[in-house]
């Protein structure tokens, strides 16, 4: 019997540059669950602002990041404008960051693996994730003009 190691499939990028699309796709192509990990940082924010804390107190941050409530996730006012000024705020603080990567990681670890649509910049991280987690990643880039080609997605 041959044995895999699980799928994990880290899609980086900047904002708005279809990396949602891409790891959507690539979760429902292989059965895999799918995480947005810029709704952890919004929900981070989130749980900062309704328990009447600063964002700017990193200690606080922290402890919103460490203790997140999944809930939070599927709240209403998740996407709204005020918190996303919440969560640009708190996705500042190496502790957040920190604690959110371990989350990252658990949903990344699943059996079977996962997909990750990934709103951390690589520079926020002293390893990049892929290695954290498979030792031998991979990286497809492409160029802008690509971007606008469809065929240069199979």
């Amino acid at each position: 019997m041959t044995s895999f190691a699980p799928l994990v499939i880290a899609v980086d990028g900047p904002a708005a540059s279809g990396k949602g699309t891409i790891a959507k796709a690539l979760a429902s192509h292989y059965g895999l669950p799918f995480m947005d990990t810029g709704k952890l940082y919004r929900a981070c924010g989130l749980a900062v602002r309704l328990a009447g804390h600063d964002p700017y107190d990193a200690q606080a941050a922290e402890q919103a990041a460490r203790q997140l409530n999944p809930a939070l996730l599927d709240d209403a006012g998740l996407m709204s404008a005020l918190n996303s000024d919440y969560a640009s705020i708190v996705s500042s603080h190496p502790g957040v960051r920190a604690a959110l990567f371990d989350v990252q990681r658990a949903f990344a670890r699943q059996p079977g693996g996962a997909v990750l649509e990934r709103a951390d910049e690589p520079r926020m991280h002293p390893r990049p994730f892929t290695v954290d987690l498979l030792g031998t990643p991979f990286t497809i880039s492409a160029t802008a003009s690509s971007a606008f080609n469809p065929r240069c997605i199979a």
